[in-house]
């Protein structure tokens, strides 16, 4: 009878196995709780350990520790357990370097068709960010992106974000042999222009492009006229036309720096006299008129940026210049804050971080003209001009031209 019913029960389990649903990991459990020592049981570890890998999770993994402590793949379990924790938090920081080196790093990883697709989003994410914002790119981001091997130059060529021309430039310049501009941006509250001239004012969002802008003036010629910016400007000019020379753009500008450069503008008459029109560059940082801006609700010109009243508060006659950047539609900055003491005494300093849309910074700037504290300023002004900037940056003729 004993033997009768121990075939009866072999029978039994070999039924059961025959129509187990093997893809499911419910089903496996339950047939390893009724059958603890059943003729199976490596089959059946390897099928719920194979259930586990195809559908990786922390809790899978522990569900599968838990039924097979000591099992054929505990050891491989627990190094995927640990494995999973780095991997969640790669994956959450959306940092296409950190994912990068997670793929070199664990080429066998369970986690591989997820790695590789973050890595191809995110790669294909940092492409549309350069198309859209070349100049934010440094030579030190695109030598990180060619030597961890994400990109390859020709790729970067076929894609229009760079030349051979350029290429070549970045591998064999060094940066670091240019005066560093930000050493010489040294705010000074009693900045004056020479008088008797007109003002040049070039103001902006930061990273528009005004200090480029002055760059290229310095030495600026045209059809009647010869633009000569050498007559003042100290080491800062001096630093500038390095730049100039190399073809090279300048870094941010220091945030509460104002820089006044002296020149002329000669013009020939049809009748070939000279004419002479003495001016004053004037460039303003883009980071302390976006603080000031921002944190203030009515904002007199005059004291908008330190260093700049005297020079806005002059008898000279005035040109504004507001630069427009289209490949930048919303900025985030960060500057340092003073914090002062009850009697005004600077004592230190809170880095701080805001955020604007460019065309809100531009119509709140715009609307500073209107408001009666700037009226006296704005008597003085004779013109406001717009420049766009950057737009041979934004694809072909039609968008460009859009």
């Amino acid at each position: 009878m004993e033997e009768e019913k121990l075939k009866m029960e072999k029978q039994r389990e070999s039924n059961d196995w025959n129509a187990l649903e093997k893809g499911n990991y419910n089903a496996l459990r339950n047939y390893k709780l009724k059958y603890p020592n059943s003729v199976h049981s490596d089959e059946l570890d390897n099928l719920m350990w194979m259930n586990t890998r195809n559908a990786v999770s922390e809790p899978n993994l522990r569900r599968y520790l838990s039924d097979w402590p000591v099992g054929n793949h505990a050891e491989e379990a627990i190094q995927v357990l640990g494995e999973i924790g780095e991997w969640e938090r790669v994956e959450r920081s959306n940092d296409l370097f950190a994912v990068d080196d997670y793929r070199d790093n664990h080429p066998d990883s369970l986690f591989k068709n997820e790695v590789d697709a973050k890595y191809y989003e995110l790669r294909e994410e940092e492409i549309k960010k350069m198309r859209a914002n070349p100049s934010e790119y440094t030579k030190q981001d695109v030598d990180r992106l060619i030597q961890s091997d994400i990109f390859k130059p020709q790729e970067l060529i076929d894609e229009g974000l760079m030349t051979e021309e350029s290429w070549a430039r970045l591998q064999d310049f060094n940066r670091d042999a240019l005066p560093d501009l930000q050493a010489m941006q040294m705010e000074d509250p009693n900045i004056q222009a020479p008088i008797g001239c007109t003002d040049i004012y070039f103001f902006g969002m930061p990273g528009a492009g005004k200090t480029c802008l002055l760059m290229g003036l310095i030495g600026a010629c045209g059809y009647g006229y010869t633009l000569n910016m050498r007559k003042s400007g100290g080491p800062y000019l001096a630093a500038l036309q390095q730049y100039v020379h190399e073809g090279i753009t300048s870094g941010p500008t220091y945030h509460r720096f104002v820089t006044v450069i002296n020149g002329e503008v000669t013009e020939r008459t049809k009748r070939g006299k000279a004419v002479y029109h003495p001016i004053n560059l004037v460039e303003m940082s883009g980071v302390g008129l976006f603080v000031s801006m921002v944190d203030k609700k009515e904002v007199s010109l005059a004291n908008m940026v330190e260093g700049a009243t005297n020079l806005l508060q002059s008898e000279n006659r005035k040109v504004f210049f507001i630069l427009v950047d289209p490949t930048k539609l919303n900025l985030e900055i960060d500057y340092l804050e003073d914090i002062r003491d009850a009697e005004g005494d600077l004592i230190g300093q809170n880095v701080r971080r805001k955020y604007i849309n460019q065309r809100d910074f531009i119509n709140m700037f715009i609307s500073l003209f209107e408001l009666p504290v700037n009226q006296d300023v704005m008597s003085k002004v004779d013109a406001i001009h717009f420049i766009v900037t950057k737009a041979d940056m934004l694809g072909d003729g039609s968008t460009r031209l859009d």
